[in-house]
């Protein structure tokens, strides 16, 4: 599936809100982890879909299906940059999104409570 093929709007659900965190960038968000048909960058306001793979985590090699990390709030959002070096939180963002209920699961093995999603829409930066 191309870029373009995962960027139309996803399987009609009503979506929830949710946050994400982003690498800042000049040319807009960038993703912390795996990336979608070769780029990390994250279109504002368009529908994207993550790239389903089996992934493993950098550290423990615990593997998993890829998605878009996110948190189902703002504290949540502010707790997991502390599993970040101070210098790496320096470049990083907490950007609120939009999800369809359908299809969230848990990342088990997160030190944070953080989802992964198949869809995913940034609407704004927060503060």
């Amino acid at each position: 599936m191309t870029r373009a093929e995962r960027e139309f709007a996803p399987p009609a659900c009503p979506p929830d809100l949710a946050v994400a965190v982003f690498k800042i960038l000049e040319t807009g968000p960038k993703t912390l982890f795996h990336g979608v048909d070769g780029t990390r960058r994250v279109g504002i306001g368009k529908w994207s879909r993550a790239c389903n793979k089996l992934v493993t985590d950098g550290g423990g090699g615990t593997e998993y299906l890829s998605g878009w990390h996110v948190l189902p709030t703002l504290d949540g959002a502010v707790g997991y940059l502390d599993n970040f070096s101070p210098r790496r939180r320096e470049t990083l963002e907490i950007w609120l999104c939009e999800t369809p209920r359908k299809g969230i699961r848990g990342k088990e093995h997160s030190r944070s409570e953080v989802w992964l999603v198949d869809w995913i829409r940034l609407v704004r930066r927060l503060p």
